[in-house]
């Protein structure tokens, strides 16, 4: 008899099926499900509302500065000067704030995002931090011309309201 005739053939493992093999492609396709799944959540996180309240930073503070913001992004500059504080207003004029921010923007482009990144408490040694209760606020900025930029805001509490007492942009 031929050697093999009558005895069926010995199964071959398939390439890639043997239980190691399956076992480190349950693994890896467990991995970049996870990864993908931290990624998910980090966008979600990253793609909430504009300006949500951050732990120990009152929300009206957040809200006066994203109001605030938006008037520069109107091209509002005036009207933002008159709605800032008091440091701010005596420290520069209406008409030389709205033609620094003119030239300003105008370099950058129009505003396409803005999220606050952080906030904190001042000390009494920052600027304007001798006027009160004083936050400074962070917003990392995405504009037409410029991809990312951070904005700093510091607001201050007058007459019962947050106004802004500074700002910067790099």
């Amino acid at each position: 008899m031929p050697s093999g005739a009558g005895h069926a053939a010995a199964p071959r493992p398939v390439a890639g099926t043997s239980g190691r093999g399956l076992i480190l492609r349950a693994a890896g396709a467990c991995a970049t499900a996870l990864i993908v799944a931290l990624f998910l959540s980090l966008f979600l996180m990253l793609d909430g509302p504009a300006y949500a309240a951050r732990p120990g930073v009152p929300a009206a503070a957040l809200e006066a500065a994203m109001d605030w913001l938006v008037l520069l992004d109107a091209g509002k500059y005036a009207e933002s000067w008159t709605r800032a504080g008091r440091d701010f207003r005596q420290g520069l004029g209406k008409a030389e704030w709205a033609r620094r921010m003119a030239a300003v923007r105008s370099e950058l482009g129009a505003n396409t995002s803005r999220k606050p990144i952080d906030a904190r408490y001042a000390r009494e040694t920052e600027p304007a931090g001798a006027a009160g209760e004083c936050l400074v606020i962070l917003f990392g900025a995405v504009y037409e011309k410029v991809s990312y930029t951070t904005e700093t805001l510091t607001l201050c509490r007058e007459d019962g309201r947050w106004r802004v007492a500074g700002y910067f942009i790099r």
